[in-house]
């Protein structure tokens, strides 16, 4: 299997589309939506860039918009018709049967491989995710999205550490 970069998965409802970014929308332009849905806040938009920027991270979308696109260059193209230039390594699978964000998310890295270093950054992340993957996980709120100064600090602090560091830490912290 490819060594893969660090891995951002994202959720895009309440991470990237959220109250605030309503708001912004109504105060600047009137318009809340595209062609493609609605339209994402600026400033959760430049704290997720500089995540990914400074960790090279690239995405694997878990949101349900996954639905509407039919291939990873579908994917890319909604981001970069959106003015965001983040590479997009893939999305979940969409299955027949009704599976958990969590089970998905194990699915891709059966597929793919385990990331050394990841992030799963959404706002339902403690419905069924942090049962997956403890401390590797986000939980935004729809109003602030990953713009949230917690959640954005936390979202940098889990995807620099790989996780033979976070069991490291654990351990140390027990002696």
């Amino acid at each position: 299997m490819e060594t893969l970069n660090p891995i951002i998965f994202l959720d895009i409802d309440g991470v990237l589309c959220t109250q605030k970014g309503i708001e912004y929308h109504m105060r600047t332009s009137n318009e809340t939506h595209d062609d493609y849905g609605q339209l994402f806040c600026p400033k959760a938009v430049e704290c997720l860039d500089k995540i990914i920027t400074t960790h090279h991270a690239e995405i694997v979308l878990i949101s349900s918009w996954r639905k509407s696109f039919y291939s990873t260059a579908e994917i890319q193209k909604f981001f970069n018709d959106r003015k965001i230039t983040w590479k997009v390594h893939s999305a979940t699978g969409i299955y027949k049967k009704k599976l958990k964000r969590g089970e998905e998310i194990q699915l891709w890295m059966k597929k793919f491989g385990r990331p050394e270093k990841f992030v799963i950054i959404d706002d339902d992340a403690d419905f069924d995710i942090t049962e997956f993957f403890p401390g590797k996980t986000v939980n935004t709120n729809e109003i602030e999205g990953i713009a949230d100064r917690r959640s954005y600090r936390r979202a940098n602090a889990i995807i620099k550490r790989t996780e033979v560091e976070e069991v490291e830490t654990k351990v140390n912290s027990i002696f």
